[in-house]
């Protein structure tokens, strides 16, 4: 679960949220594969990692074509060193719904175990635009002390940069709970 509120921003500020009781979490998602593609992808692995986010170049200081900051190359490697890359199953079961969901997210999954990078790139452009749906949306519009929850187990967030140069602060708790399995 991710409780996250909005401390200060610029005016404007909206993030795309797929939160289920608007049938837009990744097993609203799942619900629309064909069922012989779902079984496919219930045999496969995929690996996560942040080093397809933009946090590489933030925790060197170059996001935004900065030039590296000092220090930079050591919090990379640390962080690499504390968040090593891990598997997931691409279609996972939630532990309390029993619903099946896609398990793969934009700004986390790497590329699919045992497949060629085409193949694999492939299926999870395909994941991935699937979760992105417009009808399978939500839109959130922060403002100050607005507070959203979600389900990261079954919902994928993706934030809109629409507030530009502007300022924005967000309190964000991760609280940790059983994985989808």
């Amino acid at each position: 679960m991710t409780v996250s509120q909005q401390a200060v921003s610029t005016p404007r500020v909206s993030s795309v949220l797929s939160l289920e009781p608007y049938r837009s979490s990744t097993a609203a998602a799942y619900d629309l594969l064909d069922p012989k593609l779902a079984a496919y992808l219930e045999t496969l692995t995929a690996v996560n990692t942040f080093e397809v986010s933009r946090l590489p170049e933030y925790l060197i200081g170059t996001y935004g074509g900065k030039y590296p900051e000092e220090g930079g190359d050591k919090r990379l490697a640390d962080a690499r060193a504390a968040h090593p890359p891990v598997e997931v199953p691409v279609i996972a079961t939630h532990p309390e719904t029993g619903r099946k969901v896609i398990n793969v997210n934009e700004g986390h999954t790497s590329h699919i175990k045992g497949l060629t990078r085409v193949a694999g790139n492939s299926l999870l452009t395909l994941l991935f635009d699937l979760i992105k749906t417009p009808e399978l949306q939500a839109r959130f519009e922060w403002k100050p002390g607005s507070v959203a929850v979600w389900d990261n187990r079954q919902v994928n967030h993706y934030g809109v940069n629409d507030y530009g140069e502007g300022l924005r602060r967000f309190h964000r708790i991760t609280i940790r709970a059983a994985a989808p399995s």
